[in-house]
């Protein structure tokens, strides 16, 4: 379900954009998205928000957002199924960060693993054969900042419910999303609007729906299926959009998937024996 659902959110991203600005779209991500926490808030009342991590909250919604605005805009203007595939960067960037800022001991093998997905990644971009955009670069560094927030996500999970942690990033992104929307806002169309609702419910709902599944299996047999969204993607972008993914997208993209799945597997393996 979050792959369905994290699909639908980045082919109305797409659509939604050719009216409306990647700022906007972010805003009414996280407004939509609070209708749809909404119901669960009322249930469980104030409860839900207790906490005594509120600064580690503050942190991952400063990551969050900036990957959220970057990753959103990058969407807008690069071949979806290249999006996605430089999106499963995010994994290499965290052993990268684990191991430069938190002093995190990295065996060669995982080093290894994160060079060959890198590499992966310049098979997608291609330097010095096809113009490297900006968009390129604004996924690679949303990926990067990804990385930071899953980072202190992990640290959350460990204490805090998936509901409160996807409350928590509702409640934080939508009024600090609504500053830099107020620069270019323009009231969406109604049948924009609606498009931009789709983006808030599908985007909340596959946070949930992949917040709850690490609580239940192991992460290692969650990411196969994860790595389903680029096929979905590249389908739906070709009946669309007619974009056509080349075979350097496919193979990259298998690459960066395979790495992943070597690091994250190493991982659990590691916490285990811990």
């Amino acid at each position: 379900l979050s792959v369905i659902f994290f699909t639908i959110m980045i082919l109305y991203i797409r659509i939604a954009s050719d009216e409306v600005h990647s700022s906007i779209i972010v805003f009414f991500r996280n407004f939509f998205g609070i209708l749809i926490i909404g119901p669960i808030f009322i249930r469980r009342g104030m409860a839900l928000l207790k906490t005594s991590k509120l600064k580690l909250y503050i942190l991952r919604g400063f990551f969050g957002l900036i990957a959220m605005f970057t990753w959103f805009h990058g969407v807008t203007i690069t071949p979806l199924a290249e999006a996605v595939a430089l999106n499963f960067t995010m994994p290499l960037f965290v052993t990268l960060i684990a191991t430069l800022f938190l002093n995190e001991k990295v065996g060669w093998r995982r080093w290894l693993a994160t060079l060959f997905g890198f590499g992966g990644a310049m098979i997608v971009l291609r330097p010095g054969y096809e113009q490297l955009s900006f968009g390129h670069l604004e996924l690679l560094f949303a990926s990067f900042f990804m990385a930071l927030s899953v980072i202190t996500i992990k640290s959350l999970a460990s204490t805090e419910p998936p509901e409160r942690i996807v409350a928590y990033m509702l409640i934080i992104f939508a009024p600090a999303s609504l500053l830099p929307a107020i620069f270019v806002w323009e009231w969406p169309s109604i049948i924009y609007l609606s498009y931009l609702s789709i983006v808030g419910i599908s985007g909340t709902l596959a946070h949930l729906c992949f917040t709850r599944s690490l609580k239940k299996v192991d992460i290692t047999s969650i990411m196969p299926i994860d790595f389903a969204r680029l096929p979905l993607t590249a389908a739906l972008a070709y009946i669309f959009f007619a974009e056509k993914p080349d075979l350097a997208t496919w193979i990259g993209g298998g690459i960066i998937f395979a790495s992943t799945i070597y690091i994250v597997n190493r991982e659990t393996k590691i916490n285990k024996k811990l």
